[in-house]
């Protein structure tokens, strides 16, 4: 039991120090699509792009902070898997309800890590 708990206490951690990025990435992973297509257009984002992905960013850090709150109540390995796989779904429901797919989504914030030029821009769309 005293294992169980410290592994609980671990995998609480550890979503606790995800970044929502990180989460939608984990979802992306489940999906069938291949990122050949992503990394040809890697280098360039519109504007439009920019204002979705600020819009599907917000959502994904509401829900990332609802389900952070839940953790504490978690009792078992199995209960938290399941939060982590509504937490998941619940992301990529928010990304999706912009016109961006998940995958788009994790280029965006790829490049805004990565591109000062593309960070500026975000910075700038959304304030």
């Amino acid at each position: 039991m005293t294992t169980f708990k410290y592994k609980l206490a671990a995998i609480a951690a550890s979503i606790g120090m995800m970044s929502t990025a990180a989460l939608v990435t984990v979802a992306s992973a489940q999906s069938s699509q291949t990122s050949a297509q992503a990394t040809q257009q890697q280098g360039s984002v519109s504007d439009t792009e920019l204002r979705e992905y600020a819009q599907a960013r917000a959502a994904v850090e509401q829900i990332h902070n609802k389900y952070q709150g839940l953790v504490q109540d978690v009792t078992s390995e199995e209960q938290m898997q399941q939060l982590q796989a509504q937490a998941n779904e619940e992301m990529v429901a928010a990304v999706q309800n912009t016109d961006l797919s998940v995958e788009q989504y994790n280029r965006i914030a790829q490049l805004i890590q990565t591109n000062q030029e593309v960070l500026d821009r975000f910075m700038e769309i959304a304030r």
